[in-house]
Parts: C-alpha cells; structure tokens; sequence
C-alpha cells in the first residue's frame, strides 16, 4: 500500500510562506482600514467646523475665558460699610439747629456740610446714605450736666423709614457725630431721636413730637477735608 502524504506538496518550506504571506495581507489591509477611517473623521470634522476648533483632548485643558472675577464688582470692595464714623463730623458752618438742641444734615458724602478727617468714603447712593450732627455751641436748657453732647448709638428702621437713634456722651466713651446709615425705602424719611428721656437731643424742634425729620440734602459740591493748605477756616463743629 502506498504510503499517504502528510505534508502538502512543496514541503513544510512552502507552507510557512504561505502563512507569511497571508499575514502581511492581513497587515496591508488593516493599515489601509484604518487609514480610510481617519480620512472619514477629519472630513467630519472639516464639514462641521474648522479643524483648528476642534478641541484636543491628549492637551492640557485650558481655564475657561469666563473667570469669577468677571462677577465681582470691584467697586462693592470699596463701599464704605454702615454705622458709625469716627472720621465724621458737621462742619462749622453748618451748625443751625433743625431739631431740639441738635444740628443735623443727612446726604451724599460730598456735602460740603461734612467734615471728614480722612479720605471722603464711597457710598451706594441708591441703598446709603451719610448722616452728621452736632449739638455743640447750640442752646440746650434740658441737657444733663454730665453729658458731653449728642453722640451715635444705632439705627433701626421702622417700615420705610430709618430712623437714628441719638445718647449722651459721656467720659470714657467716644463720642461718635456721624455715621453711614440706609436709605429709607420708596416714600420713607430719615429721622432722628432720643434713646431715652434721659437724652434731650433728637426730637422736633419746637418739642412737640418725640422724634424728628429730616430733609435729605442733594447739595454736592467739595466736602470739607484737612489738607496742608488749611489756614482754619474749615473745621467740625466745636
């Protein structure tokens, strides 16, 4: 019986070329595959908008043009805060009781019936306002012997109106003449008052009432600040 042949004709030589040559067509046309397929994106991505827009992902990110500091208003930084300034008071010229042993002027900053020993402060003018008072040099028959004068206490608002509330000063504590306060709100005023019947200071001015109004002033013009050339003639309340 003749012996069967086993190895294909050509011998194992023939064999391994063949499988050689089957793996670098298997090569050839995985690269031309995967050639067509980038070819395919790149026309995608030229057809829907330029190359150079569309975003790398192997780069590193970068920060979005859109920063918080575009949200912050650099002027609500220097908006002066409310209450009492210590920096604040009437200027002399303007000491003319308008309620009972008090001189009062509520306004702008700029007022130039303001006196300010340091550098005129930035407000909101929609939602602040600045409040100074003296009762200094003015007739007062019902002031305590050992007050040292009108002084600022505090604010409290009462529906639309805001109204300052006004002590004595007394040894050991600073007396504080002017503050910046809020703006009433649609029809409302500012008045001021006393804390207590103790304080004579604050009520209207021929007495009757227990609390007083006040006019906000629209004057601006140069407020009055210290400067080097000062001969005097600008000065607070004394």
């Amino acid at each position: 019986m003749a012996a069967l042949r086993i190895c294909p004709l050509g011998g194992w030589n023939a064999t391994l070329s063949l499988v050689r040559g089957l793996r670098v067509c298997l090569l050839v046309a995985a690269g031309v595959s995967l050639a067509a397929c980038k070819a395919s994106v790149s026309a995608n991505v030229h057809a829907e908008g330029d190359v150079d827009d569309a975003q790398d992902f192997d780069e590193p990110m970068e920060e979005s043009s859109a920063s918080t500091d575009a949200f912050l208003e650099p002027q609500a930084a220097d908006r002066a805060m409310l209450g009492a300034r210590h920096d604040l008071a009437l200027a002399a010229e303007s000491l003319e009781a308008n309620c009972t042993c008090l001189a009062a002027t509520v306004g702008y900053p700029s007022n130039p019936a303001f006196f300010w020993q340091a550098v005129v402060p930035t407000i909101d003018a929609s939602s602040q306002l600045v409040i100074a008072f003296s009762s200094n040099g003015l007739s007062c028959t019902q002031q305590p012997e050992d007050s040292l004068g009108a002084s600022y206490w505090g604010y409290r608002r009462e529906g639309d109106n805001i109204v300052v509330i006004l002590e004595n000063a007394r040894h050991g504590r600073p007396l504080t003449t002017g503050a910046i306060i809020p703006r009433p709100v649609g029809a409302g005023s500012v008045y001021v008052a006393p804390l207590d019947k103790s304080v004579p200071y604050g009520r209207s001015l021929d007495g009757s009432g227990a609390r007083c109004r006040l006019e906000i002033s629209t004057s601006s013009g140069q407020p009055v600040v210290p400067t080097p050339s000062d001969d005097g003639a600008a000065a607070p309340a004394p």
